[in-house]
């Protein structure tokens, strides 16, 4: 599995591994702003999924979104 920025003609490589390593490196890059703590005094992550043909695309708050590919 690759990371490529979604939506982008340039389709260079960022991270490549593993389904949930992936997930893991996206989870990594997120921006703080849209991490917060919850009731539970865990913190959480307010990310949006988006279900795409070519694999799932994932805003973690940047100005661009990751999308995991095969």
């Amino acid at each position: 599995m690759k990371v490529i920025y979604y939506q982008k003609k340039d389709s260079s490589v960022l991270f490549e591994g593993t389904e949930t390593e992936c997930r893991e490196w996206i989870i990594s890059q997120a921006s703080e702003h849209i991490k917060y703590t919850g009731r539970d005094g865990k913190e959480h992550m307010l990310i949006r999924v988006l279900d795409d043909p070519d694999g799932e695309a994932y805003d973690v708050g940047r100005c661009y979104m990751y999308q995991i590919i095969r």
